[in-house]
């Protein structure tokens, strides 16, 4: 009995973890962050539904603080590494964020289908499983960078409008 009881644990277990995504990345202030989602398997030809403006990735990442909250559009990553690999295809979908502010920040995934539901965010989609509805949290630690590094300190008003103005 005690056997199946903990077969039944890690197999529960083991199927809640494929279905968070992977974080990757520095996870320090400033440096990009990367969560990287096992979604629905595409080409790059596909064009029904085509991965590019038939399905909607949004993650909203909000620190614990209640602010600073960013919605942050996602894309199809094909086998995630298609820069080295020259992939076409998979099933990987992914979204950076680069945070600035220290602590734990909490995020919340959509992710939808419907035709061109990529090219309007008012366009209402069917939500996709198993990413639409996520939630997870990572611990973000200060920058250790120092100097001239633009990830060493906040970054000035001046730098944010030359940035707003692109």
């Amino acid at each position: 009995m005690k056997q199946i009881l903990l077969l039944s644990v890690l197999t529960a277990s083991s199927l809640a973890a494929a279905d968070n995504p992977v974080v990757s990345g520095e996870l320090k202030q400033w440096h990009k962050v990367t969560l990287t989602f096992d979604g629905p398997a595409a080409q790059e030809t596909d064009r029904d539904p085509n991965p590019f403006t038939d399905y909607r990735l949004t993650v909203t990442f909000r620190h614990t603080s209640s602010s600073p909250e960013y919605r942050v559009p996602g894309y199809f990553a094909a086998d995630g590494n298609a820069a080295s690999t020259s992939a076409k295809s998979g099933a990987k979908w992914r979204v950076h964020l680069s945070p600035d502010k220290p602590g734990k920040w909490a995020w919340t995934a959509s992710f939808v289908k419907g035709k061109h539901v990529a090219l309007n965010p008012e366009t209402i989609g069917a939500g996709v499983s198993p990413i639409d509805g996520r939630t997870g949290s990572f611990e973000i630690g200060a920058t250790d960078k120092t100097g001239r590094n633009l990830r060493a300190k906040e970054p000035t008003q001046d730098w944010l409008a030359v940035i707003r103005r692109r």
